[in-house]
């Protein structure tokens, strides 16, 4: 299961990263396999004879392609409407994740999918920001089985003290769930004494770039920095889902594909000596590190060395901190957690 996933994976990322077809026909497992990843749209896009694959399938994967195109452009005409707000209000922002991604390193706007759009703002300028968001028909919540489930004040008070963002905000828009997730911090605490849970925008000023996507502007983080946010976030995720209160723990979601050909796409464009500099600055080269081993799993040695030189290891590559506090080792190997589900399944945590 491991080497069969393992190819597969590698057989999009490569077609995708160089822009190329490839031939496979999937079964429906391997159908379930790249939802889960969110790979599916991707392998949609690269797969050169899709349209002689199982006819279900086929159905799946052109209903889902067709829906994330109408999302997309929700999400984009919702996105402009508030940073159009918060221009005329003088709020500075910096989108972040997976909108920055679509809008700079995907070829079409159905390839990446996301549940919600993340926009790091001024600390100071969060209750403008709240209220923004309050007048253009936001509230706090999450949306489940396409309802909207109000959030208790201890709750929202618990995210804005604990984290780095508010509690999500989301409304719903004709049939769909529109979700703005405000941060206010460039990444995840983790642990009290990180240098990177205390950084905010001001801090990080200079590295704040203006992207033009379909004519319209947008304020993200340079592709340094935006490389290493991606960075911390996928290791805070995979070290500290415990501590996050709405994680629904069991199945180790934290280690999502789509998240590594988001920085594999990014990665041919970095300099990465300015990379280490900055991660050097910030305290943040074990992120980094986690982020090379993980690369050397999903694509092998010889890709991660073609960007990274000597394949650095990383001790927490496999671990992650429980609610109390202490590091514990999986139960199951890193491949068996990216490339075998079923395994995967028999997790207990």
């Amino acid at each position: 299961m491991v080497e069969h996933y393992r190819t597969l994976v590698r057989k999009i990322f490569y077609a995708y990263l160089n822009n190329r077809y490839m031939e496979y026909n999937p079964s429906f497992g391997d159908y379930q396999y790249l939802v889960y990843h969110k790979l599916d749209m991707v392998f949609f896009s690269v797969c050169k004879n899709i349209k002689d694959i199982d006819p279900k399938l086929f159905i799946l994967f052109k209903s889902k392609r067709d829906k994330i195109e109408k999302v997309n452009k929700l999400y984009q005409d919702e996105v402009s409407r508030l940073i159009l707000n918060f221009n005329n209000n003088g709020i500075k922002y910096a989108i972040l994740k997976g909108w920055a991604c679509l809008v700079e390193l995907y070829h079409n706007q159905s390839d990446r999918y996301f549940g919600d759009v993340d926009i790091l703002v001024d600390e100071q300028k969060l209750s403008e920001v709240e209220r923004i968001l309050f007048d253009n028909g936001y509230q706090y919540g999450i949306e489940k089985e396409g309802k909207i489930l109000r959030a208790d004040r201890e709750k929202v008070l618990f995210q804005r003290y604990f984290t780095h963002e508010i509690y999500n905000m989301v409304k719903k828009y004709e049939d769909y769930c529109i979700n703005i997730d405000v941060n206010f911090r460039f990444s995840w605490r983790g642990e009290n004494t990180s240098v990177i849970g205390n950084i905010k925008l001001n801090d990080i000023n200079e590295f704040i770039v203006s992207y033009t996507y379909e004519n319209r502007k947008y304020s993200i983080l340079d592709e340094e920095l935006f490389f290493i946010h991606l960075c911390c976030h996928l290791a805070n995720e995979a070290w500290f889902f415990h501590l996050n209160l709405e994680y629904a723990g069991g199945d180790p979601e934290e280690i999502y594909l789509f998240r590594i050909l988001d920085i594999c796409l990014l990665l041919r464009h970095i300099n990465t000596k300015r990379v280490w500099e900055i991660a050097i600055k910030m305290d943040c080269i074990e992120h980094l590190e986690f982020l090379v081993g993980i690369i050397k799993v999903v694509m092998g040695e010889k890709y991660c060395s073609q960007f990274f030189g000597e394949i650095i290891g990383n001790e927490k590559l496999n671990k992650y901190m429980t609610n109390d506090g202490k590091w514990k080792e999986w139960p199951i190997s890193i491949e068996e957690r990216v490339f075998d589900p079923e395994v995967r399944k028999l997790i207990n945590l």
